[in-house]
């Protein structure tokens, strides 16, 4: 009977161990759920970076003209090249506008929360993918739905030339000095084509004459050739007397009414009474 109690002693003691090992392997388990998650959330801010970088390194090879090439004559005594060493790319100033983002990173932040609110209720478990769900839903709004994210990256990107059109030159580094140029030509190709925030177009100083003349009429700017002059030349060329009447010199002898043949137009010989008289 002592046996069987001590058996019964040792067999609960080895059951509590179990249970305190298994509540140990569980705590684990979760801390490892939340980690792993905690991991596929950075995975997923990194691609969004880099997707954010590589839309930038294009647009910025579309609109800058290629380097022309520079041809570098052979030295006569060639020097050992120096093991080059990587350098970090240089931090980002914080004063400076922040740099416009494309329309999908538009449609991510605003989609976002309200696809993570629907997706824990349809999986409790925690088992999704928010930036795989994001991608195929933009994928599937077509051109049409993507037109309003792409005008608010239109939006984004002028506000952004715009402030850095505003940033003083002094002390800038190379790479800064390129953004403001490359800033300062987009901006000024759009003024030219009149795609602002308004979306109208501006108007040409032949369209609106109000932007050269004063309210008496009178031209106020130095571009006078932009508007038609009142006098032209070919009207006082029609007031002007022909040049046979003004050639012709005058003979004392000849009858007073002689000077005044030139007046007649040439047009009004041939006409229709004299004709009749012949016949």
């Amino acid at each position: 009977m002592e046996a069987a109690r001590e058996k019964t002693v040792d067999l609960k003691r080895r059951i509590k161990e179990t249970e305190q090992n298994n509540d140990v392997i569980v705590a684990t388990i979760e801390r490892t759920k939340r980690m792993i998650q905690r991991a596929r959330l950075e995975r997923a801010i990194l691609m969004e970076r880099l997707e954010t970088q590589a839309n930038h390194i294009v647009a910025t090879e579309l609109e800058s003209p290629p380097d022309s090439p520079v041809f570098r004559e052979p030295s006569e005594n060639p020097v050992e090249k120096r093991k080059e060493t990587k350098k970090q790319p240089a931090l980002r100033d914080p004063s400076l506008p922040k740099r416009p983002q494309n329309a999908y990173i538009i449609f991510c932040d605003t989609e976002r929360e309200n696809i993570k609110r629907k997706l824990e209720e349809a999986h409790p478990d925690g088992n999704f993918d928010v930036n795989k769900v994001l991608s195929e839903k933009w994928k599937s709004l077509g051109a049409a739905g993507r037109h309003d994210y792409h005008e608010l990256y239109k939006k984004d990107r002028l506000r952004y030339a715009r402030e850095m059109a505003l940033v003083p030159s002094a002390g800038l580094s190379p790479t800064v000095q390129k953004e403001k140029q490359r800033a300062a030509t987009y901006l000024k190709k759009v003024e030219m084509d009149g795609d602002g925030e308004a979306g109208t177009k501006r108007k040409s100083p032949m369209e609106d004459d109000s932007d050269f003349m004063s309210e008496d009429g009178d031209d106020v700017t130095e571009d006078e050739d932009l508007r038609p002059k009142e006098d032209t030349p070919a009207k006082h060329i029609k007031l002007e007397p022909s040049e046979s009447a003004l050639e012709q010199p005058s003979k004392p002898g000849e009858p007073a009414a002689h000077p005044a043949e030139p007046a007649a137009p040439a047009a009004v010989a041939p006409v229709e009474p004299i004709s009749e008289a012949n016949t």
